[in-house]
C-alpha cells in the first residue's frame, strides 16, 4: 500500500535527547519544570476557588442592565463581559497552562495562569476612570 512507503519521523526516546544535551542544560531544565510546576498547583488552588467563589456573582452581573437605558451604554457592556468571563477564564487558563506544561512550554504555562488578570486591569481601570469622572463632573458643579 502507498502509505507504508511514507518513512514516518524517528522518535528520539528522552535517554537519547538527554544524552545530547549538556548536564548543565538537564540541570537548568529540571529546575525550570520544578519551579513551573509549583507556580501551577499554587495557581490551580488560586484560580480554581477564586472561579469558583466568583461564579454566584457571575448570575448576577445580568442586573447591570436593570435600569432604563443601560443597555445602551458601552461601559456597562464592557464591565458585564469582564465579569461574565471571569470565571470561565480562570478555568480555561488553569486547563491551558496544564497542557502547555504537559507539552514542555513552561514559559508559556507560567504566562497563561495570568489570563484572567486581563478582566481584574479592565475592571481596575474602568473603576479609576469613573472615580476620576466622578470627581471632575463635582468639581464642575462646584464652580458652576
Amino acid at each position: 500500500m502507498w502509505f507504508s512507503k511514507v518513512a514516518s519521523p524517528p522518535l528520539i526516546s528522552t535517554v537519547i535527547r538527554k544524552k545530547l544535551m549538556s548536564n548543565k542544560n538537564i540541570a537548568i531544565l529540571e529546575q525550570d519544570r520544578k519551579s513551573t510546576r509549583s507556580i501551577l498547583i499554587g495557581s490551580s488552588f488560586i484560580l480554581g476557588g477564586v472561579g469558583a467563589i466568583t461564579f454566584i456573582p457571575l448570575l448576577m452581573s445580568v442586573m447591570a442592565f436593570d435600569s432604563p437605558g443601560s443597555e445602551k451604554s458601552i461601559l456597562t457592556w464592557v464591565i458585564f463581559l469582564c465579569l461574565f468571563l471571569f470565571s470561565p477564564m480562570c478555568f480555561i487558563a488553569l486547563f491551558l497552562s496544564w497542557v502547555f506544561y504537559s507539552s514542555g512550554k513552561y514559559k508559556i504555562a507560567k504566562r497563561i495562569t495570568a489570563l484572567p488578570l486581563i478582566n481584574v486591569a479592565i475592571l481596575a481601570t474602568l473603576f479609576f476612570i469613573g472615580i476620576l469622572f466622578n470627581e471632575i463632573s463635582k468639581l464642575f458643579k462646584f464652580f458652576l
